[in-house]
């Protein structure tokens, strides 16, 4: 069975006569009238992850350090040359989204807007949004394709560190008509013409140039696959058979907690970049054309996505990872976790590296009491929802609010540690702490 994009049908163009533009119409018109019949509404709401609205967002309480290694206290992964930006602000433009089917290549498109991309900005508060609706073909779906045309908007601003005193010495944010710095410490409401600068790329890695034409895309793979039937129930997010709905609803939550990070321009751009600083790319850019020596800047690695299907009230919680209890900038990745409306973990996925080094994705939650032990891997940890694919196990992990006290974590090694950055190393001790959402 063919499929076809049902408002892209509706809203055509108007014809007259039997045009080949018209036969394709009717064409589109009659797919729908089947799928109809053998196929689901879905609804797909693309914004920004919300806040946990009934937990403490109070600023996290220092733990106690070294006055000489402690980090600066104005948000978290303050760094030296490169750091954290608190983003106010993200523009992206839309330009599809479809349902994947995975391993059987099953595909179906939920919206087309190629010709008339959809700009979503996400800003705090997160009121951005985008929704499509179409029906499609009954089917087994693995995960859901973000399409982007190349570019992007950024609002942010940031700090640094760079004598290493444990007080901040350089200010860096983006105007309309650039990036723009002071070596001291800056409020935000002092940052002058603070406001949104376009970048002409989205990523070096896959940019062709300063104003880049390549699209850009960006996957998510759901905590279970989704089969879109007529059968009296589904396989919700945790693995339990819930009542199937009429309308299958698809949010994709996109996290812009310290998406950005902020280069000052001099030192190595390796943390900035994740070590690919002085490699080109596939289309013969180096990361030194987009982002030249000598003047501040901001980039983004990639758009951290979640998928959650039928979960409404889901919520994002951030927290920080560490292998000990002081939190050091480098020795810290940051791990957002997405909470199901009953308050379970769904899924994660964790930023920079250091510490404990863990890659890249959270899942397979499991409780033993009032503790969860996940596993953590790379993509074929989600696209195969299979533990044999972890890269570590990680035991322990409580769900605080933003002023508890760190708790303390067991990670092991997985099936595929062997893979994994920091190999096979047997059980390792690190400590987890919730911040807070709001800077």
């Amino acid at each position: 069975m063919k499929t076809r994009h049902f408002l892209a049908a509706l809203m055509a163009t108007s014809f007259a006569g039997c045009t080949v533009e018209g036969l394709a119409l009717l064409d589109d018109l009659r797919d729908q009238l089947n799928n109809q019949v053998n196929g689901k509404a879905v609804v797909v709401n693309v914004g920004g992850m919300d806040y946990q609205v009934s937990l403490n967002l109070s600023p996290q309480p220092l733990i106690v350090v070294p006055e000489e290694t402690a980090p600066p206290a104005d948000y978290p992964g303050i760094g030296i040359d490169t750091g954290n930006a608190v983003v106010d602000g993200l523009k992206v433009r839309l330009t599809g989204i479809e349902l994947d089917g995975g391993e059987d290549e099953r595909h179906a498109n939920v919206a087309d807007w190629t010709n008339s991309p959809k700009e979503i900005e996400i800003s705090k508060g997160f009121s951005g949004s985008v929704s499509a609706e179409t029906v499609i073909p009954y089917g087994t779906y693995a995960g859901i394709q973000v399409r982007m045309a190349p570019g992007y908007s950024l609002k942010a601003w940031a700090y640094l560190d760079q004598n290493e005193d444990g007080e901040i010495d350089f200010t860096a944010w983006t105007t309309s008509s650039g990036v723009t710095w002071q070596s001291e410490k800056l409020l935000p409401e002092e940052l002058t013409g603070y406001d949104y600068y376009d970048y002409g790329f989205m990523y070096w890695t896959t940019a062709d140039g300063v104003e880049s034409t390549r699209p850009e895309g960006e996957g998510t793979w759901f905590a279970y696959p989704i089969e879109v039937t007529s059968a009296d129930t589904i396989t919700n997010a945790l693995g339990a058979e819930v009542p199937n709905p009429d309308t299958l609803q698809v949010d994709i939550r996109i996290d812009t907690l310290h998406l950005a990070k902020v280069w000052n321009g001099q030192g190595q751009r390796d943390d900035l970049f994740g070590g690919f600083a002085d490699h080109t790319n596939d289309h013969g850019v180096t990361a030194g054309e987009l982002f030249p020596d000598g003047a501040a800047d901001f980039a983004i690695g990639y758009l951290p996505l979640f998928t959650l299907v039928n979960e409404p009230q889901a919520v994002a919680e951030t927290y920080e990872v560490s292998d000990g209890d002081d939190f050091a900038f480098g020795w810290t990745q940051l791990a957002t976790i997405v909470f199901n409306g009953d308050g379970e973990p769904v899924i994660g996925r964790v930023r920079d590296r250091g510490g404990l080094d863990l890659n890249q994705f959270m899942a397979l939650f499991t409780s033993e009491g009032d503790t969860y032990t996940f596993q953590i891997g790379d993509g074929d940890l989600l696209y195969n929802n299979d533990v044999a694919q972890a890269q570590h196990q990680v035991a322990g992990f409580q769900r605080l609010a933003v002023d508890d006290a760190p708790v303390q974590i067991t990670v092991s090694d997985g099936a595929q540690c062997s893979q994994a950055a920091m190999q096979c190393q047997g059980d390792r001790t690190g400590f987890i702490r919730r911040i807070a959402r709001d800077n």
